[in-house]
């Protein structure tokens, strides 16, 4: 059988990224750890700010230094 995905415009626009560094391989890691962490210990259901308290809790105890709801602009450019 055929794999007609084997060359989608997604593969190919991937082959144009530099690959993450180590630093930003284990920091990945952690967040996904983190994450994983406070799914399998909270579950399904409770509201999303219960979700992030715990989420940075989870990342500070792994070294992260992490900052909630900032500020951040978003700016329209239109051509």
């Amino acid at each position: 059988m055929k794999n007609y995905h084997q060359d989608t415009k997604a593969q190919r626009d991937t082959k144009n990224f530099e690959p993450i560094s180590l630093r930003e391989e284990l920091i990945a890691k952690e967040i996904v750890n983190a994450a994983y962490k406070v799914h399998k210990n909270l579950g399904p259901g409770l509201l999303e700010s219960v979700y992030e308290v715990c989420f940075c809790h989870e990342l500070n105890k792994a070294g992260l230094i992490t900052k909630r709801q900032i500020y951040m602009p978003i700016v329209m450019c239109f051509k």
